[in-house]
């Protein structure tokens, strides 16, 4: 407005005065339109510069909120792990870029896909510098730990806090209270009536409640710089990963290449050819996968398998767990009762074969029936040796051995079975058991050296219709930490075998005995499972004069 009062100024002093030089006037004219074209170019120049600011800064908004998603689906996916609580149903999402689970607890989670990478940009006139860095997402997720717990990681580096301690997805299982101490005894009763029993002891203290898991927040400073918040958003810390680095939100800006020089303008010339197309970008990685089963879901997710079960099994599914036929206790030395402790060493029983056989054959202890297992029935258990020298499980760790489709014949429940089996050796067994029936089963062997309690601990788990999962998926520590309710676990002591009807015993801390009632094809020999620091073998030949250690199985 002040240019064109300007103007007007100089036009009245012309026309009023009328000896003004006109190529001063027409001079002065033209710079002044000059001068407004160029304000003008500046101005959309800083509107374009705010538009892209404000583009920048949704891009920013749109970095963070991706980040917090997929932090509460992995934190949904643990927590549903560690409350147990099952899926109900699940739906893809309307435009297909994941899908949305619906929990027992009425709780949903949504799980994205990986996005698509962009189409390249088509090239610029010139020698334009180079773009900028599309702002980072960190890669979220959680790895297990060597104390069995999920921690989250970024960029696959356990994430840490301000004083570098890594923070735990899950909680951690609160400390067991101490047992109260023991009544006193009741007063003996006179005549040779018993006493009244002493009154109860006093409760023990409660146990330390176990610590929550912790679900970080993110957001971006004005550093550009991703920042977490582990209270909820009261307080803010720069995110780092466990090698103390800084997690950057955005690459830095490229130089601006130079300006071309304007040329004179001409005639319009004819269209030009359409220049090439830029390439095209990555595509994103899904990292996301259900598969459903009569039983569950398996849910890869960002580099995680979880197995999430259904609402619930019905009273005949899952089958029998061959191993929930073992009792958990050995035989005590009167033989009419058990030990109450499952890794004590001593205080087992101890009986050679033919007592073994004549007492505990058929046997029922309060009220319930017992038998002495058969070789067949141990080999649901353990498998048999290899050979003197090789077995299918060891606990050496160098003994990395594969095998797969081994054909096993058992009985279980009175029944005979043939199936097929993979054993993965180590200083862990690991074996997927069963499989073309409907007990397969996951099987892992620990020999835990531990002095008066050391012993064999066995776990089992139904994978019935979870045909996707194969030994090598069992042999990952996180398939055991999570899905392990229904798992049946049953631990052998090694009480070793005596030689002078249990007076002392050979091998003791050492390996482990169990009678079956199956005598060998040698007189003085008969089945019986047993392990030592090398190995487990479900039918190995022993002397019926030693006496050994008895587990009974459930009757039918």
């Amino acid at each position: 407005m002040k240019k064109f009062f300007t103007i007007i100024t100089l036009l009245t002093m012309f026309l009023v005065v009328g000896c003004v030089d006109l190529d001063e006037v027409w001079n002065e004219i033209d710079f002044l339109k000059k001068q407004n074209a160029e304000q003008a170019n500046e101005l959309e120049e800083r509107k374009a510069k705010i538009s892209e600011y404000e583009a920048w800064l949704e891009g920013l908004k749109q970095l963070t909120n991706d980040a917090n998603s997929e932090i509460g689906s992995i934190k949904g996916l643990v927590d549903a792990l560690s409350n147990k609580v099952s899926v109900v149903s699940y739906r893809e999402l309307t435009d297909k870029s994941g899908y949305e689970l619906t929990m027992s607890d009425g709780s949903k989670i949504i799980l994205k896909n990986g996005k698509d990478g962009a189409d390249g940009k088509d090239g610029k006139d010139g020698a334009d510098g180079k773009d900028g860095k599309d702002g980072v997402v960190p890669d979220i997720s959680v790895k297990l730990h060597d104390d069995g717990l999920l921690y989250w990681t970024i960029n696959g580096e356990f994430l840490l806090d301000a004083d570098g301690n890594m923070i735990p997805a899950q909680g951690k299982d609160g400390k067991e209270g101490k047992d109260g101490k023991d009544g006193a005894d009741g007063i003996p009763g006179a005549d040779g009536k018993d006493g009244k029993d002493g009154a109860d002891g006093a409760s023990g203290p409660d146990g330390v409640d176990g610590k929550n898991g912790i679900t970080p927040i993110l957001r971006v400073n004005r550093s550009l710089l991703w920042e977490m918040s582990l209270d909820g958003g009261k307080t803010w810390q720069l995110v780092r990963d466990s090698k103390n680095h800084l997690v950057n939100a955005q690459g830095p800006r490229g130089s601006q290449g130079p300006a071309g020089q304007p040329g004179a303008a001409g005639e319009q010339g004819p269209v030009g050819p359409k220049g090439d197309k830029g390439e095209t970008g990555n595509d994103g990685d899904p990292q996301l996968s259900i598969t459903e089963t009569d039983y569950a879901f398996i849910i890869y997710y960002k580099g995680v398998t979880y197995i999430i079960y259904k609402e619930k099994i019905g009273p005949a599914d899952p089958p029998i767990n061959p191993l929930s036929l073992v009792t958990k206790y050995n035989v005590n030395t009167s033989g009419d009762g058990f030990v109450t402790d499952s890794v004590y060493c001593t205080g087992s029983g101890y009986f050679n074969f033919d007592n073994a056989v004549a007492t505990f054959t058929n046997i029922t202890i309060d009220s319930t029936a017992y038998h002495l297992p058969s070789e067949a029935e141990w080999l649901s258990i353990v498998p048999k040796a290899i050979s003197s020298s090789e077995h299918y499980v060891e606990f050496i760790n160098d003994a990395t051995n594969t095998y797969n489709n081994v054909e096993e014949t058992v009985t279980v429940q009175g029944k005979s079975i043939t199936m097929t089996s993979d054993y993965r050796t180590g200083i862990i067994t690991y074996a997927l058991r069963y499989k073309g029936t409907n007990m397969q089963s996951a099987w892992k062997y620990e020999y835990v050296s531990a002095g008066g309690e050391t012993h064999v601990k066995i776990t089992s788990r139904n994978m019935k219709d979870l045909a996707a999962m194969t030994v090598d998926d069992i042999k990952q520590s996180d398939f055991w930490q999570y899905n392990n309710a229904n798992d049946v676990i049953r631990y052998f002591p090694a009480g070793g075998f005596s030689t002078d009807g249990g007076t002392t015993a050979d091998q003791r801390y050492i390996g482990g005995f169990f009678w079956s009632s199956t005598p060998s094809s040698e007189p003085e020999t008969a089945s019986c499972m047993t392990y030592i620091t090398q190995y487990m073998d479900g039918s190995e030949q022993r002397s019926k004069s030693h006496a050994n250690n008895v587990r009974l199985f459930y009757n039918n």
